[in-house]
């Protein structure tokens, strides 16, 4: 991967079906995703839109793609899609700054309910699948959840169904930029996508977590894992490898979160990720 000539896009899709494609601005964002089945959020600021496009992107709803990377690699690729919640414009003299908060997935989510009987021997695969279809978003990769329900019934939201079907199996789900990815709890998608090392984009050192109450000490009886600093990586998602190559660390590891940030025309330019042993 090459490391120069940053590169940025974004493309609004109105309900009409409009594409407004947005190049050559400032744009600064900063995205968060996760494994599991909370929504990723990205927050994305866009300097000195035309009037014309203020006024036609103020949609709740709007599908939003952004792109980002390096004109020395594959140009500006996605890095995220979701559905804008909120849109304003704020006057920061001399410029006039659109920002945007965004959500994958938040509107199928929130609005897909469903209901449904099976009887005896009824495979967890078919529930899963009629669930993903419901939700209306294409999977990331094939999935096989082995074992069978002596009967099932729901009425409510998909999604509900989905959290206590996969707990139970063992399994995790979240929506990636608009596919529905499922993997084995503390599994991956068996692929190493990224290698980082000081020659292909690691920065700074990187930073060993504490347990969820903060006890760094208490932490240390646990598993391993680290907060990772690279410069921009699209290539870095949750649930896939990174084989890590440095002095601190060294070996494969499940990316648990990402966070991208970046500013067109500033300093940031980073992906973030936390990580634990495979």
């Amino acid at each position: 991967m090459t490391f120069y000539n940053r590169s940025v896009a974004a493309d609004i899709e109105l309900k009409n079906g409009d594409v407004l494609r947005i190049t050559g601005l400032r744009v600064k964002f900063q995205i968060e995703k996760t494994r599991d089945s909370t929504t990723n959020k990205a927050e994305i600021e866009i300097t000195n839109l035309t009037q014309q496009t203020r006024s036609r992107i103020r949609e709740k709803d709007a599908l939003i793609r952004l792109f980002a990377g390096y004109e020395g690699d594959l140009g500006a690729v996605l890095l995220f899609v979701g559905n804008a919640q909120r849109i304003v414009n704020d006057w920061e003299t001399p410029d006039i700054v659109t920002k945007i908060e965004a959500q994958d997935g938040m509107r199928t989510v929130r609005q897909t309910r469903t209901s449904f009987s099976y009887g005896n021997r009824t495979s967890v695969n078919t529930i899963v699948n009629r669930l993903a279809n419901e939700l209306g978003v294409p999977l990331r990769q094939d999935f096989n959840i082995p074992g069978f329900y002596d009967g099932y019934s729901y009425n409510g939201r998909a999604k509900d169904a989905l959290d206590e079907i996969t707990r139970q199996a063992g399994y995790d789900w979240s929506i990636q930029d608009n596919e529905l990815l499922i993997i084995p709890q503390n599994g991956s998608t068996e692929r190493i996508g990224v290698k980082l090392t000081r020659d292909s984009g690691l920065v700074n050192l990187p930073e060993r977590l504490a347990d969820q109450e903060g006890e760094f000490e208490e932490a240390l009886d646990t598993e391993l894992e680290w907060r990772i600093t690279s410069l921009l990586n699209p290539r870095l998602t949750p649930g896939g490898l990174v084989e890590i190559d440095s002095q601190q660390v060294a070996g494969v590891f499940s990316v648990e979160k990402v966070r991208h940030y970046g500013d067109s025309r500033g300093q940031d330019w980073y992906s973030e990720i936390e990580v634990k042993p495979r």
